[in-house]
């Protein structure tokens, strides 16, 4: 058998060879889903720590009346236009402006950092928190509200920019200026 009939068999038989049903491989590591378990621990523990700091600062404050959302915020009314009723739904458009302070009182976010923006109730992309969306629902045009929310509401464990520490409770001032009522609401 000459050299190069021999290279061509060996090459016809590795090729054969070769042929089969591809294998999956293995993972590397198996997740075991400790670590979600551990978050979800330390959320839990959170969560009941800043419930309970908002409660006893709530308690505190004696010269306000408070109240509790189903959402996990508390708030208070400082002003009231009473000559204006109902709150934004869905698809409303209103315009506002708030501040971001600490439950100490310090400025961390000032209303003229923020400007007056307008928000569109639920339909928009706004880089807002979600305890201001959530907030503007249950004001009316005119109302100045203060509000106090927890980590989860606020910044989450993210923070903001070096303004707002990971997990940090804060308070806001929202005032809520005009609601322009989506036609299909009216």
């Amino acid at each position: 058998m000459t050299p190069i009939r021999f290279m061509l068999m060996l090459l016809l038989i590795i090729g054969i060879g070769s042929c089969g049903k591809p294998e999956a491989r293995k993972p590397v590591s198996r997740a075991t889903g400790s670590y979600i378990q551990q978050s979800a621990e330390r959320n839990k523990e959170l969560y009941a720590q800043e419930k309970l700091q908002l409660q006893q600062l709530v308690a505190q404050d004696s010269s306000r009346n408070y109240q509790s959302s189903p959402n996990g915020f508390w708030y208070t009314l400082i002003q009231r236009d009473t000559t204006q009723s109902g709150s934004p739904r869905v698809g409303d458009l209103v315009s506002f402006s708030y501040d971001i302070l600490s439950l100490e009182g310090d400025t961390l976010i000032s209303r003229s950092e923020n400007g007056v923006i307008s928000y569109s109730i639920d339909q928009s992309n706004q880089e807002l928190i979600s305890g201001i969306r959530e907030g503007l629902k249950v004001m009316q045009a005119g109302d100045v509200t203060q509000f106090l929310f927890p980590s989860y509401l606020a910044y989450g464990y993210y923070g903001s920019q070096g303004a707002v520490n990971p997990n940090q409770m804060v308070r806001s001032t929202i005032e809520l200026y005009s609601i322009e009522k989506k036609e299909s609401n009216n």
